[in-house]
């Protein structure tokens, strides 16, 4: 899986299937923004779209993304 230039917002949308108005974060999560990242991950063998999600989700160190006052985060 290669990501380029990428906001975290994308990142956090596309690992948790959620759309932007579904997550909150400071400014310079989505555009414009000049925090940009890259994200090359290699595998031995194909990996389905299902579990390069659940990898990248584990790969986040940080905090994990919460919901919204009355909006239940699904997984």
């Amino acid at each position: 899986m290669r990501l380029h230039g990428t906001t975290l917002g994308y990142c956090i949308r596309w690992a948790y299937g959620v759309l932007p108005y579904q997550i909150a974060g400071p400014p310079w999560m989505d555009p414009p923004t000049d925090v940009l990242f890259d994200i090359d991950a290699k595998a031995g063998s194909p990996i389905p779209e299902p579990q390069l999600k659940l990898m990248l989700q584990a790969s986040a160190h940080g905090p994990r993304p919460r919901p919204a006052a009355g909006r239940p985060l699904l997984h």
